[in-house]
């Protein structure tokens, strides 16, 4: 389950002078959130209109999360708090600068799954 409150502003915070280059969880140790800095890798963003993170903590919604642009035109990031100790499904939603829908994995990611399509889903473990 997603949480969206003043703590995913303070894990904003912490993590505005550090961008991570690939998907980073940071653990709070006296909370039951964990917050994950998802990162569209550099080789995609640059070809990226826009981007969405779609996955099972928002029911697979393709427009509900969408990621935005850092000062960095090669980094599209999204932070998001999420339930520690959990396990989370997901992938990246790219429209390129020509129109084109794209889906990605994420190549950092802690694990994937098979899914119903074909291919894989990037997994992230809180």
């Amino acid at each position: 389950m997603i949480h969206q409150s003043t703590l995913t502003r303070k894990g904003i915070e912490m993590l505005d002078n550090h961008i991570p280059t690939h998907t980073n969880v940071l653990h709070l140790p006296d909370f039951d959130v964990t917050f994950v800095c998802f990162v569209l890798p550099p080789d995609i963003a640059r070809l990226t209109e826009k981007a969405f993170l779609v996955g099972d903590f928002n029911g697979w919604d393709q427009t509900s999360d969408p990621m935005a642009s850092t000062n960095d035109a090669d980094q599209i990031t999204l932070v998001m708090e999420l339930d520690k100790g959990k396990e989370y499904q997901y992938r990246f939603l790219v429209i390129t600068k020509d129109g084109n829908k794209e889906w990605h994995n994420d190549w950092h990611a802690d694990s994937y799954r098979t899914n119903p399509f074909g291919g894989d889903n990037s997994v992230i473990h809180t």
